[in-house]
């Protein structure tokens, strides 16, 4: 989790509801999904990652930690289906960004695109994942560009238990689908603040999206007073 992300979480921490799940969809090696969960210990931190190589290392980086689960699917809208990957990319380091975060949308260079040999994984909703779940405080979303699809299989979760949360997109390169997701989030009644930090890809950034009804004092380290 970028820096200044994880400084806005912490500010906003008396806002989360005690005790809820909090979901880390995209959690690559884990290093997010083991600083929330270190810090946030009355809450279960549920890490979502479809690639086998960095579930192993999530399970090891949170063998000491009890509040962590893990889930190996890709996210979609819709509860079913399945998709793949290079099985190239199990063999490379899990301590580094192996790319691949999200079910449909997958990060590959042209090797593993073309890949004859296939990992399969299971596509699954935000929903259906927390259908249980007694709470939920916090959905962090870090999917490539394909955010809109998983909120739009968040729409029950949201609605019950209207979670703080996070997502990533691009408004310059990707100006339209930054609109898309700002714009479902504003339809679910969510203030959105962009957060004045690069993911570190192009012009990805992260927003912060908050229930209208909480009608609290954004912090300032949460908002890009220049963003627009």
């Amino acid at each position: 989790m970028e820096h200044r992300l994880w400084l806005c979480l912490l500010a906003l921490r008396a806002h989360l509801k005690s005790n809820g799940t909090i979901l880390d969809a995209g959690a690559n090696n884990g290093r997010s999904a083991v600083q929330i969960a270190s810090k946030f210990r009355n809450h279960t931190v549920l890490a979502i990652e479809p690639v086998r190589s960095n579930v192993v290392n999530i399970l090891r980086l949170a063998q000491n930690l009890p509040n962590v689960r893990v889930a190996q699917v890709g996210l979609s809208n819709v509860t079913g289906g399945f998709d793949s990957y290079g099985a190239s990319l199990d063999k490379m380091s899990t301590y580094g960004e192996t790319g691949p975060q999200f079910g449909s949308i997958l990060k590959y260079n042209l090797r593993q695109r073309n890949e004859q040999t296939r990992v399969f994984f299971n596509l699954t909703t935000i929903d259906s994942l927390l259908e249980e779940s007694p709470s939920v405080a916090f959905l962090h979303l870090d999917l490539e560009g394909a955010e809109l699809l998983a909120l739009s299989g968040a729409v029950c979760t949201i609605t019950k238990h209207r979670p703080l949360l996070s997502v990533e997109s691009f408004p310059v390169s990707r100006k339209r689908q930054h609109l898309e997701v700002t714009n479902f989030l504003k339809f679910l009644k969510y203030e959105v603040y962009r957060v004045p930090e690069s993911c570190g890809a192009d012009d990805c950034f992260n927003s912060i999206a908050i229930p209208i009804e909480l009608q609290i004092q954004i912090p300032s380290v949460c908002v890009c007073e220049t963003c627009h």
